[in-house]
């Protein structure tokens, strides 16, 4: 191995393409859990504009976290 060679970005094209296919998926699924976020509004209880971006903010960062969240408690406990 030469010891100019950089193994972190001198990998196989295919490794480059699962890495951005990977990211995308992370991106759809933390647009998923904001969307989901925004659109439930628990129940009638929060109307705030505000309220509702600041937990869609916080379900886009969280992405896979908050669709488990919530799986468990607004699908099974029918709050959106």
């Amino acid at each position: 191995m030469d010891i100019t060679q950089n193994t972190y970005t001198d990998g196989p094209v295919i490794d480059n393409i699962f890495i951005a296919v990977l990211y995308i998926i992370t991106l759809l699924i933390s647009v998923g859990a904001a969307y989901l976020s925004f659109s439930c509004k628990w129940g009638g209880i929060v109307d705030n504009i505000i309220i509702r971006i600041l937990f869609a903010f916080a379900a886009f960062m969280l992405g896979p976290i908050y669709l488990l969240y919530y799986l468990i408690f607004n699908y099974f406990g029918k709050l959106c």
